[in-house]
């Protein structure tokens, strides 16, 4: 026993070994489905014996382990099981049922949006939830039992492995409703839970009432956790700012309020008892009240663990109830291994935690300090904080690119910045959400709320005007730098003996980062860009050049078609759009203007109006830059625009009409065609170098055709040649 001592030290934090291989078994069980669970069964079973019976001093670890992968596996074939069986259901005109359980919320495109549960899709029981989007919610309430036709019932999962954001959450399937919802009746709300959405529905509210709108969204969102009110525009500024870690609700919200009742109920109480009690449960009332995010819950059950020891007397330990959050959370869903806000809000914790233990902090302040001693202490609260902040980049900059290929150079400093404020801005909320409407002090509380949220919206909105603060980050290039930084860390110790290597080696690889995002965007100067998102059947084009213009021609068939365009745009610095162009009006159209023109605030928007319906055609011209211009024209059965730049043309059209081509010859020839589905036969394909044919069905393959059958198109310009990638 006395040999297996120093091991046994090492092994001290037992569900961070738990959390780890259950992260681990996961992922294999998503690489390779069910077919997995078997194998890991008997290979867990083989471990934890032969553990116990040569080292027995290790036998509660491996017990602990052994259960929780036990329980882990057999919830993820149970999830399996529910997505398989909810994924039957798919198709088109599906008859559907179901219990409202969450108040409907308007999305920024025009529709809103609710959550159904104990569905049934034709009759048959569906499990999961569906969430709904539709034109008009009318009165629904939680509780309500509705039916309805649905015009599409889709996956609500990305396809790829480790993009399981709407299955972490239990929506495996989304409507969508143009037509008339029925009323069944209503189960009441007599639930706890139907009390707090409730609650939650009349605090956003009351936010809404006395604050401006964007300031509304934003407090709302700090203090609710509810998302859906902020503008796209607010959303596209918080990414290029760098600061969404703060609009998600985790550690640093439940610090507040938990502050608030130690302050409350430590003067008044002798025991550790009644206040860490109190706390415990207002915890895992606030959980639920924002909604059991995944970064809530990790803080929750870390905090609950803090306070179930102190009312026993026990010492807590960051990392090991870090580990027990990951555990817990990964046995109730396991596909929260791939749920972006799971893992940043897990490895920015371990950031932090493992930073502060490496750094160096000042003894507390005292009056009779030497100057040289005060001067120290001042540097270590600059400094550490902002090492911190920089830690807890790099650590989460790998899962910030492969979610969203890009991310803000400004986050550091965000951070620092807005912190304060938004705790502010929290603080003051919450506050007034204490006093009664008609009581004197309830409008000044919110306009010191409003003023806090009108900071933060100048903030981000100045910060997201820098071309430079979204730099994007290949899988390549990402595996390069993580690469760097492990030698670093290794070498840095050895090099430069000093106490604060640490923060050596991280500032050494955020200059690594930061001149690689420099040097990115360098040949990007000269280039302009045209970006076809893929299985796209309508048109819906991005075209930007680095700091010189950015515009989208059309408005696509799909919710997705535009929220791709968009994101391609800031992933090339361009927060906004100088120009917009809607060559086509229809009303099943609208959502997707609306949110286009939201989302990237155009400076200049070319647009058929529903007024001008009675005119035959339409043209418009811009210039976007000294060497680039677009002129378009639209008539009732054909669409065109010609793409001028810097020596390069391309024609995009939209529709059939056979004396097109006899009208507007400048459209009849050019270097790159873009059309609709088939080459109109009005036009002739030899007449261009390129053609691109947008579609989402498989077409024979020919020289100098290309499709956007399951693969984006991106086409460079530079000088007068270009590439189609």
């Amino acid at each position: 026993m006395d040999n297996l001592l120093p091991i046994q030290l090492k092994i001290k934090r037992p569900f961070v070994i738990s959390g780890i291989t259950i992260a681990v078994a996961v992922v294999l069980m998503l690489l390779c489905g069910i077919r997995a669970v078997i194998p890991l069964f008997i290979c867990a079973l083989i471990v934890t014996v032969f553990i116990i019976a040569k080292f027995p001093a290790f036998a509660r670890h491996t017990f602990i382990v052994l259960v929780a992968l036990l329980a882990a596996a057999s919830s993820f074939t149970m999830s399996s099981m529910k997505v398989d069986t909810a994924y039957q259901a798919v198709g088109k005109s599906r008859h559907i049922q179901g219990t409202v359980c969450s108040y409907p919320a308007a999305k920024s495109s025009g529709s809103s949006f609710f959550v159904l549960t104990d569905c049934m899709v034709e009759d048959i029981p569906v499990p999961g939830k569906i969430c709904v989007y539709t034109d008009n919610t009318g009165e629904l309430r939680p509780g309500d039992r509705i039916v309805f036709t649905a015009y599409s019932l889709a996956k609500s999962s990305d396809e790829g492995i480790f993009y399981y954001h709407s299955l972490s959450d239990g929506e495996y399937l989304t409507a969508l409703c143009y037509d008339g919802i029925e009323m069944l009746g209503s189960e009441g709300e007599d639930s706890l839970y139907s009390h707090i959405l409730t609650l939650r529905k009349y605090v956003s509210e009351r936010f809404f009432k006395y604050m401006g709108q964007d300031e509304a969204a934003v407090v709302n969102a700090l203090v609710t956790g509810d998302k859906n009110y902020l503008s796209p525009g607010i959303s596209t500024a918080v990414k290029m700012s760098g600061i969404s870690h703060i609009f998600a609700v985790s550690g640093m919200h439940l610090a507040i309020w938990t502050g608030l009742f130690f302050l409350i109920f430590k003067q008044r109480s002798y025991s550790q008892f009644l206040p860490n009690f109190f706390a415990s449960v207002f915890v895992l009332f606030y959980c639920a009240f924002t909604g059991f995010s995944p970064s809530v819950m990790r803080s929750g059950i870390m905090l609950l663990t803090v306070f179930a020891g102190r009312i026993i007397r026990k010492a807590g330990d960051s990392l090991n109830s870090l580990g027990l959050a990951a555990t817990a959370l990964l046995i109730y869903e396991p596909f929260l291994i791939g749920n972006v806000s799971f893992l940043l809000s897990f490895i920015a914790t371990i950031a932090v935690v493992t930073t502060t233990e490496k750094m160096s902090f000042a003894v507390p302040f005292a009056y009779n300090k030497p100057i040289k001693e005060k001067i120290k202490d001042l540097r270590y609260k600059i400094t550490n904080p902002l090492m911190l902040s920089l830690s807890v980049m790099l650590m989460t900059m790998p899962v910030v690119c492969v979610f969203f290929g890009y991310f803000s150079v400004f986050s550091p400093v965000s951070s620092l910045i807005m912190t304060p404020v938004a705790e502010a801005l929290m603080i003051t909320g919450g506050l007034a959400q204490l006093f009664p409407d008609g009581f004197f002090l309830t409008p000044l509380i919110f306009s010191f709320a409003d003023f806090f949220g009108g900071v933060i919206i100048d903030y981000i909105s100045f910060i997201g005007s820098f071309d430079f603060s979204i730099t994007t980050l290949p899988l390549s290039v990402l595996v390069i730098c993580m690469a760097i930084a492990g030698v670093l860390y290794l070498l840095i110790p050895v090099i430069f003996r000093r106490k604060r290597t640490f923060a050596l080696y991280v500032l050494m690889n955020v200059i690594a980062v930061l001149v690689y995002s420099v040097c990115v965007h360098i040949p990007d100067i000269d280039k302009t860009y045209i970006y076809i998102p893929a299985n796209q059947t309508e048109v819906c084009i991005s075209v930007c050049s680095y700091g010189k213009f950015s515009a989208v021609y059309g408005t696509g068939s799909r919710y997705a078609d535009v929220t791709e365009n968009c994101d391609y745009l800031i992933k090339k610095g361009n927060s906004s759009a100088d120009f917009v162009f809607f060559p086509e009006y229809s009303a099943r159209k609208k959502s997707n203007m609306n949110y286009i023109t939201a989302m990237l605030s155009p400076e200049y928007v070319f647009s058929r109006n529903e007024k001008d319906d009675t005119r035959d055609d339409y043209s418009f011209t811009a210039s976007l830059s000294d060497k680039a211009d677009i002129y378009s024209v639209s008539e009732k059965n054909y669409c065109a625009a010609a793409i001028n730049l810097d020596g390069v043309k391309a024609v995009i059209c939209s529709g059939n009409d056979e004396d097109f081509a006899e009208k507007h010859n400048e459209f009849t020839s050019g270097d790159i065609l873009i059309c609709e589905n088939s080459i109109p036969l009005s036009l002739d394909k030899n007449n261009f170098d390129k053609v691109i044919i947008l579609t989402d069905e498989e077409i024979p393959v020919q020289e100098g055709i290309y499709t956007n059958k399951d693969k984006a198109i991106e086409i460079t310009v530079k000088g007068e040649s270009y590439a189609v990638n």
